[in-house]
């Protein structure tokens, strides 16, 4: 099976194909932004990436240049930003 990531060193979707499809893990930041940075769609069901610089959201294939680490937030719920003033991406429209 060949790696998504393999230009970072890790590879996301063996390790998703290990886990249960009703397990929901708790990912730490450092791998969520490793995947941001592979723009790995598999993480598109358990989070939202926030970033704070631009004030939206958006999933994790996303086209749109690779924000700093110290400008993502990630949650697994689009509503905490919607109420918190951000608004979805235009390029991967995260909402629909």
């Amino acid at each position: 099976m060949a790696c998504k990531s393999a230009r970072i060193g890790w590879c996301v979707t063996r390790v998703w194909k290990i886990m249960s499809p009703m397990s929901k893990p708790d990912f730490s930041h450092e791998t969520l932004y490793q995947g941001l940075m592979a723009r790995d769609s598999a993480f598109n069901d358990h989070a939202v990436i926030c970033v704070t610089s631009t004030g939206i959201y958006c999933r994790f294939g996303c086209p749109a240049r690779t924000p700093l680490r110290k400008n993502v937030r990630f949650l697994a719920d689009i509503g905490a930003y919607r109420a918190a003033g951000f608004r979805a991406c235009k390029r991967c429209k995260p909402d629909g």
